[in-house]
């Protein structure tokens, strides 16, 4: 189930790129259009997408190139190799930086799907209904996958593109990429399911949630919780202002370093501990006091295990 999303994810980046560059050259409108179209076509040819449907083993890096070569040269444009190895590397790193923004494995379901719409506004009507087919297949065979599934997805996507360390000069310009290569992780809304860090919840012996406390922590404040009416942007255009503007919007940039150092140290040092009943389950509980933040009840099997594990570490 990996070769589809492979091959979609790329074709859309891919057309991201091409949009951009025949936009930047200035090439006439219709020119550019029959272009776009002619590739799309190409990419999302039925037999072509029945092919990469069947169970199979993905396609390796070369074989890959060999794919979106023969794709870039189905219309009237023309690219040299290192054109072509360009484009390509910037095809693979886009979708593996889109991969890791990922807060979720079943959120490649919404890359890719965004990437099939996206790809539509790019083509003439003409193809629409090419790429809705698309969209339907799509849609039919990963709708209905399970987390685990999504999970080995991820995980084998990220295999195959780990020794892929480009640098990228738009991802560097804009943050997205560090000076080794390696991609920056933005943190920002969390994922459904998850609690913004530093939240303690307490239960009865029945299994019962009966007292929630929140720590403050560095990623405490960065973090926000899930909204069940969030528009997931992963696998927009990236090269555009719009789809820019909405990944920036979506994922406020992360705290430098020295912020998060400097924000743990002044949160790090407690002046004493006080043994306290929980008010609510009445277990004996270690309420801990900081200079600069209000108090947090941790319990004390949780410190005698960090005791035990810190004795075991050193």
């Amino acid at each position: 189930l990996t070769l589809p999303l492979v091959i979609i994810n790329l074709g859309g980046e891919m057309a991201y790129i091409l949009d951009q560059r025949l936009h930047s050259q200035s090439i006439e409108k219709e020119k550019s259009s029959k272009v776009m179209t002619d590739i799309i076509q190409s990419l999302l040819n039925p037999g072509d997408i029945d092919r990469y449907f069947k169970p199979q083993e993905i396609y390796s890096m070369s074989k890959l190139r060999a794919v979106f070569d023969k794709l870039a040269h189905c219309s009237t444009m023309r690219l040299n190799t290192s054109s072509m190895d360009k484009l390509f590397d910037l095809m693979v790193i886009g979708f593996k930086y889109q991969i890791m923004q990922c807060r979720t494995a079943n959120e490649l379901f919404n890359v890719t799907l965004n990437h099939l719409v996206s790809i539509r506004g790019l083509v003439d009507p003409g193809t629409h209904a090419r790429v809705d087919t698309a969209i339907e297949r799509f849609e039919s065979v990963y709708g209905g996958l399970r987390v685990g599934s999504w999970n080995l997805i991820r995980q084998t996507l990220l295999h195959n593109f780990q020794d892929k360390r480009i640098k990228a000069s738009i991802f560097l310009s804009e943050g997205k990429q560090n000076s080794d290569s390696s991609m920056v992780v933005d943190i920002g809304p969390l994922g459904p399911g998850f609690r913004v860090p530093g939240c303690v919840r307490f239960f009865s012996r029945e299994g019962r949630e009966v007292q929630v406390e929140h720590v403050r922590l560095p990623l405490s404040s960065v973090c926000t919780p899930h909204s069940p009416d969030e528009f997931i942007r992963v696998g927009l255009n990236l090269y555009s202002r719009e789809g820019a503007a909405a990944s920036s919007a979506a994922n406020p940039s992360r705290p430098t370093t020295a912020e998060a150092d400097e924000a743990r140290h002044a949160r790090d040092p407690f002046t004493f501990f006080e043994e306290v009943s929980c008010d609510t389950c009445g277990e004996r509980v270690c309420k801990i006091y900081s200079e600069d933040a209000d108090h947090c009840s941790v319990s004390f099997n949780f410190l005698r295990f960090l005791f035990v594990r810190s004795q075991q570490t050193d």
